[in-house]
């Protein structure tokens, strides 16, 4: 049940939860922080960086050996280090260099959060090309009209049945388009992106990093009102928004901390996915568990066991109504405790949560 919640007010209503369900331990303490970390790009206990790029780069040397990226499979989920994930990235980039990805290309991709995803966005940052991308969700329509607004010369594709609709459907209708490859299809297949990956010669002097006033994103509007808008992002402007958070909060380690986990399932082709989690998360060197799904929330929550979760008032609304349902459909003295259990945990938080981390200082 919902015992106690820290909120975090964000733009347009977004909120940030600390959970503390039952049976649902934190990763980590929530009440120690660790002590403040040292190294080249550290200042006061902090990552220091002005892109993108050197946030994958400064934060694989800072914690070389911490789990970054969690991926269910069998029953749990596997962690991938800062290290093995920076070996990816680099691998990822000689595979764009392959496809000709130069500094300016436009690289599309049509997935869902998955470490691939992050691997070609911090590839293409590091050519200083750019990165679109797109819902699995979308129409191959809207697939084509963002493809060809953008420019994109390579599409990555999550899933074979995304990668057969925008090859049939997309690439006759974007001519600038050369290579369609697919993050499912397995090793060995021409179409699979493990394929290009492994054929890859990884070398520093493909490296091109960018500077912070180059475009990093162009991220679109749904539509809903008309064709898709994209809206360019460069590495300047998602940097300042992140070290912008850590002004308003008094004590920014704390804020976000190193022994920290999350369960990912905002997308991060949306700003407030990317920005808030995929790249702050690593900047602090916290670890990301990737939700398969809004269906699967419930058990991946278990087996991760975050200690911190960004979300919209569409997660707050399934778990508010899970635990009122639980309350009205059990005992009356399981009901009474769950509601003294309720009534604690609101009047620990009104209280401001003495003896744990403080946010935003009552914005709520």
């Amino acid at each position: 049940m919902l015992a106690q919640s820290r909120l975090l007010s964000g733009p347009a209503g977004r909120r940030l939860l600390r959970p503390a369900l039952s049976g649902l331990p934190a990763a980590r303490s929530l009440s120690a922080a660790p002590a403040h970390e040292t190294g080249p790009h550290m200042q006061d206990g902090l990552l220091q960086f002005t892109t993108l790029h050197e946030i994958q780069t400064r934060s694989a040397a800072q914690w070389s050996s911490k789990p970054l990226f969690g991926t269910y499979d069998a029953g749990a989920f596997g962690w991938m280090s800062y290290g093995e994930f920076d070996e990816k990235v680099a691998r990822a980039r000689a595979a764009l260099v392959g496809l000709g990805v130069k500094p300016g290309s436009t690289v599309g991709v049509i997935s869902n959060n998955r470490w691939e995803w992050a691997a070609v966005s911090l590839a293409s940052y590091s050519l200083s090309a750019v990165m679109t991308p797109m819902y699995e969700a979308q129409l191959p329509s809207d697939w084509s009209y963002i493809m060809n607004d953008a420019g994109c010369e390579v599409l990555l594709c999550a899933t074979q049945d995304i990668y057969d609709r925008s090859v049939k459907e997309v690439k006759p209708q974007a001519p600038q388009l050369q290579h369609v490859l697919c993050f499912d299809a397995p090793a060995g297949e021409p179409h699979a992106f493990a394929t290009a990956m492994a054929a890859a010669e990884v070398s520093q002097s493909n490296l091109v990093p960018p500077k912070p006033e180059d475009l990093a994103n162009l991220i679109y509007t749904s539509g809903t009102t008309g064709k898709p808008k994209g809206v360019e992002l460069t590495h300047h402007n998602q940097v300042s928004n992140m070290y912008g958070t850590r002004a308003t909060v008094a004590d920014p380690t704390d804020f976000m901390r190193t022994n920290d986990r999350s369960l990912s399932f905002l997308p991060w082709a949306h700003s407030y996915g990317q920005t808030c989690e995929l790249y702050s998360m690593m900047a602090h060197g916290a670890a990301i568990g990737v939700c398969r799904g809004v269906p699967d929330i419930l058990e991946d929550l278990q087996l991760v066991k975050p200690s911190i979760l960004f979300s919209v008032p569409t997660l707050y609304k399934r778990v508010y109504d899970g635990v009122q349902n639980m309350i009205e459909t059990t005992n009356p003295i399981r009901r009474t405790l769950m509601r003294k259990a309720l009534d604690l945990g609101e009047n620990e938080s009104d209280a401001g949560g003495k003896g744990r981390r403080r946010r935003f200082d009552d914005d709520i």
